[in-house]
């Protein structure tokens, strides 16, 4: 397992051509309510990229009547935002136990283009990745 691991991290720096500084989990929320998307969150040397993995949600085959289908990941689902784009991180600290949901969430803000984007998001606190990107200010 720890070799596949390896394997990916290594094949991630091989296709972006980024080094990896710090790497994490997220759910991300498209919407103002409901669940969000889970996807892996990596900062590299250039950019902060929200990944989106594949999964086969097993506990909704139940209810569907269906066996789960394993789900391809879509890079078109990525998104990736150049470092010295990023414009602030909206961090409210620390959440009460028993809140949903569990992490606190964030907002971050980067300029694309002429136009200002938001991404909303909880980050796993077990990793160095909220301070890492604290750091970027």
């Amino acid at each position: 397992m720890d070799e596949d691991v390896a394997r990916y991290w290594q094949k991630f720096e091989e296709e972006t051509g980024e080094r990896v500084e710090v790497k994490g989990v997220a759910e991300v929320y498209e919407g103002t309510d409901g669940p969000g998307a889970w996807c892996l969150v990596v900062l590299t040397d250039r950019n902060l990229w929200f990944r989106q993995m594949p999964s086969s949600n097993w506990i909704a085959s139940l209810f569907q009547g269906r066996s789960p289908v394993a789900a391809s990941r879509r890079p078109d689902r990525d998104l990736k935002i150049p470092r010295g784009s990023i414009l602030s991180l909206d961090d409210p600290g620390s959440r009460k136990w028993f809140s949903s949901p569990a992490f606190p969430v964030l907002t971050l803000a980067w300029r694309e283009g002429e136009a200002v984007r938001n991404c909303r998001f909880s980050l796993d606190p077990s990793t160095d990745l909220r301070a890492s990107l604290r750091k970027l200010f």
